[in-house]
């Protein structure tokens, strides 16, 4: 009887490596699968910050140091929100992934647990819980956007010399082509803040599934045990009687 339990460890180790296996899978698609959902609608976050901008743009034409302030305070604030509201818009498509690798690591454990609930009931007379519970994990938090510097140099400290009207066109349309670079720019950390934080769920699954597994197999174990010394006096003194009957 301790044989036929205990020798699903070989198996243990099977169910392991298929959902390790699985995990690896998605894990290694992840980006691809985010960047394709974000970058999808870059043209449509562009088009819609480039309106808003042209209409924001007169408003801080007092003098070049303003329009740099007021543009690098209004384009961080824009993205922000407009990432903020694209990541919750892609969050079921982004994290389908990770919930699929859930359902496939719960599936697993449910039929190990199933067989495994069998052969004790049927070699002590004592079944296992025989429902798995859902594996949950920690899923992404909202991103983290960051806009650099408009200008590489100080070129704020000539607003005091330098008069706005020869230079506002110059200005609108650098600052219409950093709009661009900057989306770029902040899809891409969007999408490797997403690739980290799936891909450490999806590690969480597996380190979660290998622990059950491991607890289920000790649970068995002790429970071999504590069969094997509570029977032994029976089966010894059946043994004698046995023994004797023969004998007679």
């Amino acid at each position: 009887l301790k044989q036929q339990v205990i020798g699903e460890k070989e198996i243990v180790d099977e169910v392991k490596s298929a959902i390790r296996l699985v995990v690896q899978h998605a894990a290694a698609g992840t980006r691809s699968i985010v960047s394709h959902r974000l970058e999808t609608r870059q043209n449509d976050l562009e088009r819609a910050l480039l309106e808003a901008f042209e209409s924001e743009f007169p408003k801080w034409t007092k003098s070049l140091a303003s329009m740099l302030s007021r543009f690098e305070d209004w384009l961080a604030s824009a993205l922000c929100d407009r990432l903020t509201v694209l990541s919750i818009r892609e969050r079921s498509s982004i994290l389908a992934p990770l919930h699929k690798v859930r359902r496939q690591a719960f599936r697993a454990l449910q039929q190990f647990r199933d067989r495994l609930s069998d052969r004790t009931m049927r070699a002590f007379g004592v079944p296992l819980r025989t429902t798995e519970t859902e594996i949950d994990v920690v899923e992404p938090h909202a991103p983290d956007i960051r806009v650099g510097r408009v200008f590489d140099r100080n070129w704020e400290i000539l607003s005091p010399i330098l008069p706005v009207w020869p230079i506002k066109g110059a200005v609108r349309r650098h600052f219409a082509r950093t709009i661009s670079y900057a989306i770029y720019l902040n899809l891409s950390r969007l999408s490797s803040q997403w690739e980290e934080s799936v891909n450490g769920a999806l590690w969480g699954v597996d380190k979660e599934a290998r622990r059950r597994l491991d607890e289920l197999l000790g649970t068995v174990e002790r429970l071999v045990e504590s069969g094997c010394n509570d029977r032994a006096p029976q089966l010894r003194a059946d043994l004698s009687r046995l023994e004797e009957a023969r004998k007679s």
